[in-house]
C-alpha cells in the first residue's frame, strides 16, 4: 500500500525523489522499491531510518 508519493517529470530521474520520500513516510520497518532506486546511498539511508530496503540490484 503506498503511503506516500510525489509527482515529477517524465525526463527526472526515480532516485531524485528517493530520500523525501522516505524522510516524509511513516515510520516503517520495509522500504519497498522498484530497481530505479538501486543506490549504496539510498540503502544507507534506509537503514539509518531503521527499516529494511528491499530493492532489487540494477542489472
Amino acid at each position: 500500500m503506498p503511503v506516500h508519493f510525489e509527482l515529477s517529470g517524465g525526463q527526472t530521474h526515480d532516485i531524485i525523489h528517493a530520500e523525501s520520500l522516505v524522510v516524509q513516510s511513516p515510520l516503517s520497518d520495509f522500504v519497498i522499491a522498484n530497481k530505479g532506486y538501486d543506490s549504496q546511498t539510498f540503502r544507507h539511508n534506509i537503514e539509518q531510518q531503521g527499516a529494511t530496503a528491499v530493492i532489487p540490484k540494477i542489472g
